[in-house]
């Protein structure tokens, strides 16, 4: 119930070894959800969904 039919993520990390930035690590992400019914059982033959999101 309430799950998305489609689900992606990505991460991606760096991590300095020389100078001054020595031992600093930076990272970034992708977080994508797809459409998904509210309730599954209290809406049979409705078509509300949740729509789509990213996060970044």
């Amino acid at each position: 119930m309430n799950a998305p039919k489609n689900t992606a993520n990505g991460w991606i990390q760096y991590l300095f070894n020389n100078g001054v930035l020595n031992g600093l690590s930076i990272s970034t992400g992708l977080y994508y959800v797809g459409e998904r019914p509210v309730n599954e059982y209290s809406l049979a033959g409705r078509t509300w969904k949740y729509g789509r999101y990213r996060t970044i």
